[in-house]
């Protein structure tokens, strides 16, 4: 049987379960009842023993997932929310350029590659080249995380969505990199910094 103490909590093997379930049963029919692997009865104490011991692995899931130092992924963002904490988000890359083109075309959400490294960046909604054929923007990093990018000149950034009265872009500044999603330990010293006697 499954024994939950200030330490922890103990589940048993199957070997075990089975043993103790034979013995229960030897005890009442007596020690000379056949319960061997292939009798009727050997087999349904296998059956439920095995069933018996995927109930208590669960279990015992449980009583980790409510401890910080043992649950992970979804189960510790459970446990964050129930004290206020929660994993901090991936955000994107961000870079400051000025695309070319003829006055009042519309780049809105469109696509560059940075062709240094091959990574696609898009255009904000509601871009639009001004009067002086120029527009000053940020873009957006499709992929979440720290993706880089330099200040660089129209040569080194290629139109992906191309679009007529669309002649360049360049940057003006390095990348502001976006973060990863916080792992469990960012997540665990979180909770720690919302209630420090956890």
């Amino acid at each position: 049987m499954p024994t939950l103490t200030n330490t922890g909590l103990t589940i048993d093997t199957l070997q075990e379960i089975l043993d103790d379930m034979s013995g229960s049963v030897q005890g009442d029919l007596g020690q000379d009842y056949d319960l061997g692997p292939d009798t009727q009865d050997g087999v349904i104490l296998g059956v439920v023993a095995e069933r018996l011991s995927i109930f208590e692995g669960q279990l015992a899931s449980i009583v980790m997932g409510m401890d910080k130092d043992q649950s992970s992924g979804a189960q510790l963002d459970g446990l964050a929310s129930v004290i206020g904490a929660s994993r901090r988000s991936a955000t994107k890359s961000t870079i400051s350029i000025t695309a070319t083109g003829t006055p009042t075309t519309d780049i809105s959400s469109r696509r560059v590659q940075y062709s240094p490294t091959g990574t696609i960046w898009r255009t904000p909604p509601s871009t639009v080249i001004g009067a002086d054929g120029t527009v000053d923007t940020q873009l957006i990093a499709e992929q979440t995380g720290p993706v880089a990018a330099r200040a660089a000149p129209t040569s080194q950034w290629a139109i992906i969505d191309t679009l007529a009265g669309w002649t360049g872009v360049f940057s003006t500044i390095d990348a502001t990199p976006g973060e990863d999603a916080a792992r469990d330990p960012e997540l665990r010293q979180a909770m720690d910094l919302a209630v420090p006697c956890m």
